[in-house]
């Protein structure tokens, strides 16, 4: 390949570089791993200018992509040691395998909980019902502070009801507003859920995170409490 070649192509090597670039990027997580206090340091020719610094990771991935990569796999063994040794010590490989493979297949029924929603600014349920509490009068606070410090929340959640409905109403609609939601407040672990599932999703959330990630149009039902008659059922056949 010529540097004439080069040169004339410059806009299909640019977009080459910028898809190998995030895929890269995909990974910052690791690298940490691979690189050391100090990048490398390449002297320059000219005389004048400060030597070329370059981070050990991405010199592995541009020099030797296959061994960029191996150092990779090696650094994500040595991440989840403590649960791969887990699953050995109890016996939950074959189960782990299983799991891989219902992601694969994307068949699985993932559970959202509040901590998928949390590192996009809502708060976790024992915060949620600790600011609730607050905002209440004439209530025991000692005996729903101790539930929810117990983590029976289903229980502290029934107490701040049965006290004052229109209180945890109120929460629930100003706190959960899904106007607060914005592209970019969304991140975590829940952007992942299109490439887990694309089957029946559960959720013990308020909020509307699971909309935004999935796409609105892409929920073909839609189901809260018993809701008899909805059709519900039927969609996940």
């Amino acid at each position: 390949m010529s540097n004439r070649w080069v040169k004339d192509n410059k806009d299909l090597i640019d977009r080459v570089e910028q898809i190998l670039q995030a895929a890269y990027g995909e990974n910052a997580e690791l690298h940490p791993a691979l690189n050391e206090d100090d990048p490398l340091k390449i002297p320059s020719l000219n005389p004048d200018r400060e030597p070329y610094e370059i981070e050990r990771s991405e010199a592995l991935f541009w020099v030797d992509r296959p061994a960029y990569y191996e150092e990779l796999d090696f650094c994500l063994l040595k991440h989840h040691e403590t649960a791969i040794q887990h699953l050995k010590a109890n016996e939950l490989v074959p189960v782990f395998h299983d799991l891989v493979d219902a992601i694969k297949r994307r068949r699985i029924a993932p559970f959202i909980g509040a901590g998928m929603s949390h590192p996009a600014g809502f708060p976790l349920w024992g915060a949620a019902m600790k600011d609730i509490l607050s905002r209440m009068t004439g209530i025991s606070s000692d005996a729903v502070t101790s539930e929810i410090k117990k983590f029976n929340y289903l229980k502290a959640a029934q107490m701040l009801w049965d006290h004052d409905s229109s209180q945890v109403k109120n929460y629930v609609r100003n706190k959960f507003d899904k106007r607060q939601i914005s592209k970019d407040s969304v991140c975590g672990p829940i952007t992942l859920l299109p490439k887990i599932s694309y089957g029946c999703l559960i959720t013990t959330n308020f909020d509307s995170i699971i909309e935004e990630v999935v796409g609105r149009g892409s929920l073909d039902g839609y189901m809260h409490g018993l809701q008899q008659g909805n059709k519900f059922v039927p969609k996940l056949i």
